[in-house]
Parts: structure tokens; C-alpha cells; sequence
């Protein structure tokens, strides 16, 4: 699958800019399509890492 579940939590964050070598149908306001999207720009970026946990 390709949604994976913490994505839904992550629409219409305040600096959403997307990223434009995408296909201008996924301007969905999603995260994983914003061109700051797990880039050191992104300023919920602990917020990503923190989602994918530490289970080692």
C-alpha cells in the first residue's frame, strides 16, 4: 500500500509548499507531497522522526 497511516495526521500544515515536480493532481496539501517534506527546511521535521519510532 502506499498511504501509510501517520500521512492523514500531516495535511494543511501552515508551510505547505508544493513541490512542483509533481504532477500538479497531488497538490493535496499532504506533507509527503510538499517540497519541504523531510528536508532540514521542514519545521515539523521532529515530528516525522519521532512518527517512525525507535524499535530496535
Amino acid at each position: 500500500m502506499e498511504d501509510e497511516p501517520f500521512e492523514d495526521e500531516f495535511i494543511g500544515y501552515p508551510c505547505f509548499e508544493f513541490n512542483a515536480a509533481l504532477d500538479p493532481e497531488r497538490n493535496d496539501t499532504r506533507c509527503i507531497h510538499c517540497r519541504k517534506y523531510l528536508t532540514i527546511e521542514c519545521e515539523y521535521l521532529d515530528q516525522f522522526l519521532e512518527d517512525d519510532g525507535d524499535e530496535g
